[in-house]
């Protein structure tokens, strides 16, 4: 099979390859995390979020918000849901609801997606 000024043969190949490369694209693997650690995104009342990362190794809870450094609270006792707390910073929840309380006493209140 010859491609030399001839187009419609060219032009059927690269439509016959089209299904296999967007195949292969499929193929790529989403990233997992580590075992033990689950990731949890929370909207706030106020219009921000943050995603929380559970360690259940390390019993922490990390919170990473785009506009500043990560904050890792260890976890704390609770009598209901869950506790994390270092004692300026604090995530409380239970279920989808939790709250986040920030330097000055500031509580958001927030739910899980």
């Amino acid at each position: 099979m010859t491609f030399e000024n001839d187009t419609i043969p060219r032009r059927f190949a690269l439509w016959a390859a089209l299904p296999f490369l967007v195949t292969l694209g499929a193929c790529q693997q989403t990233p997992v995390p580590p075992p033990g650690e689950i990731t949890a995104r929370f909207q706030c009342e106020d219009g921000s979020g943050f995603d929380a990362v559970f360690n259940k190794e390390n019993e922490t809870a990390t919170i990473v918000r785009p506009e500043a450094d990560d904050i890792v609270l260890p976890i704390a006792r609770s009598g209901s849901g869950y506790l994390y707390s270092d004692g300026t910073y604090s995530l409380r929840g239970k279920g989808k609801a939790a709250t986040f309380s920030t330097t000055g006493g500031v509580d958001l209140s927030c739910h899980s997606e």
